[in-house]
């Protein structure tokens, strides 16, 4: 979109502007505390087991996969498709398939105080074990509980 404006010699300037273009990155905010949504049930997980990144060990196992959520309230003028999410805690989210880390973002819903955007995680609940019945890493603390996990987020601003 082209906007004319007049100056003081009267002479017409073209002056662009973008709708919606972003003015910046309004952020880091801290999310809000996950909440339980889904408790998981036992599934076989087929997943890389190795230690070591160069040896392909894959494995099938056992693990109770937990869904958590939160919900972020962006402004008015925000760009609400522009929302950055980034993981603040260390080990715990993945999706639903269990090996890859991440998280889903549901529907986004206008209010009048702004937008309203769901996030969900699944994060291990308790051990796993190998199809035999083994507790897999034995020697580790259990994964952190899902209250924990921690995110924080950014977003730009329409001008």
């Amino acid at each position: 979109m082209i906007v004319f404006h007049e100056n003081e010699n009267t002479e017409s300037v073209p002056l662009t502007r973008g709708i919606g273009v972003p003015t910046g990155s309004e952020g880091p905010f801290d999310a809000p505390t996950p909440k339980l949504i889904q408790k998981g049930k036992y599934k076989k997980y087929f997943i890389k087991m190795s230690e070591f990144d160069w040896i392909p060990n894959y494995s099938f196992i056992l693990m109770r996969m937990n869904k958590y959520s939160f919900t972020i309230t962006l402004p008015n003028d925000a760009l609400p498709y522009s929302v950055s999410i980034k993981a603040a805690s260390k080990e715990g989210f993945s999706t639903e398939a269990g090996g890859t880390k991440g998280y889903t973002l549901g529907n986004i819903v206008k209010t009048a105080r702004g937008y309203q955007i769901p996030v969900s995680f699944y994060i291990q609940d308790g051990a796993a074990y190998a199809l035999d019945g083994k507790q897999l890493c034995a020697n580790r603390e259990m994964p952190i509980p899902g209250s924990q996990v921690k995110y924080t987020y950014t977003y730009n601003l329409a001008q």
